[in-house]
């Protein structure tokens, strides 16, 4: 069975990449188009007109480079819809060697599409080489979801931490962003973390790359490491930025812990509760605390519990020590 967030992975990476796509705004021949094709076969009325598409758009997969484009748009917007998908992921993957940068493009984001094994990531990541940067940007997002659909969850590294240093902007952001919740190396996890700092004179703003990584990535791991969790309570606590980052720290450092990591996550949650009135921070720093075998952390929800002037915020610190 395909699992629901496979989806959000390939529908993530679909709508980050197309927004400027031509093939998937052009109809040439009227009813021949992309939306066309995408119609017929996202229609439930008749099999078979699902079907004679799903067949053309094999046939296009053959042709120039246009033809190519468009059938590659066609399946990056199906890939939601119950049709007969055999050998369409090898046909896609051959045209990640294509000469069109277009092409090698819109291949990466189909093919996650097309239920491949983990056997396509190697030709994938060969792209992380590629000349332009617009294919670059596609290739570990392309990587994450294939991961995702083959059911892959062992910690990314290569070639995501070369890219990661990509001289262009676009590419090391796309890079990051596809890095939700996903498990890192620590390799990879130190450079997220190296590439997050910025000098206390300079505050980045939400278009960096710093709160990039923020945002996307320290705040959305699936374990907390130590590490993560120092950088994310420095973010908390940093007396120079809004809400923005502060409150995506405290929702970061509220994921489940690493057992190293607990004694950092404890003072910085409890110190949030002891110096912030934002509704929303405190909240999160008591769903923490909830998280957390620590003593401290254990007083700290007694307190909240007890005494808080939020009695939203009492009865959340009352039902964690009942658990």
């Amino acid at each position: 069975m395909r699992s629901p967030m496979r989806f959000f992975f390939v529908a993530a990476l679909v709508a980050y990449f197309s927004a400027d796509e031509g093939w998937a705004q052009t109809s040439p021949g009227g009813n021949g188009g992309v939306a066309q094709r995408v119609i017929e076969i996202r229609q439930r009325d008749s099999a078979e007109r699902r079907a004679k598409t799903v067949e053309e758009v094999r046939r296009m997969l053959k042709e120039d480079a246009t033809a190519q484009g468009m059938a590659l748009a066609t399946l990056q917007q199906v890939a939601d819809i119950k049709f007969d998908r055999s050998g369409l992921d090898a046909s896609v993957a051959s045209l990640l060697t294509s000469p069109s940068a277009d092409v090698r493009r819109a291949a990466l984001l189909a093919l996650p599409t097309l239920n491949p094994d983990g056997s396509r990531i190697d030709a994938v990541a060969k792209l992380a080489d590629d000349p332009n940067a617009v294919v670059r940007a596609a290739v570990v997002p392309a990587i994450v979801a294939i991961r995702n659909a083959a059911k892959i969850d062992t910690p990314l590294g290569e070639p995501a931490i070369k890219l990661l240093g990509d001289a262009e902007a676009k590419v090391v952001t796309a890079t990051a962003q596809s890095f939700w919740g996903v498990p890192l190396t620590r390799e990879l996890e130190a450079k997220v973390i190296e590439l997050s700092q910025f000098p206390k004179e300079r505050i980045p703003d939400s278009g960096s790359i710093q709160y990039t990584l923020s945002y996307y990535v320290l705040s959305t791991r699936p374990v907390i490491t130590k590490p993560v969790a120092q950088r994310l309570a420095e973010l908390a606590r940093h007396p120079q930025l809004d809400q923005n980052w502060t409150g995506r720290a405290v929702w970061g450092l509220a994921h489940t812990p690493s057992p190293e990591a607990a004694e950092v996550i404890t003072k910085a949650l409890i110190e949030e509760l002891d110096h912030s009135l934002r509704a929303y921070n405190r909240e999160w720093a008591v769903r923490g605390l909830a998280n957390l075998k620590t003593e401290a952390a254990r007083d700290k929800l007694q307190e909240i519990a007890t005494k808080d002037e939020s009695e939203e915020l009492r009865q959340l610190a009352a039902g964690a020590l009942r658990r």
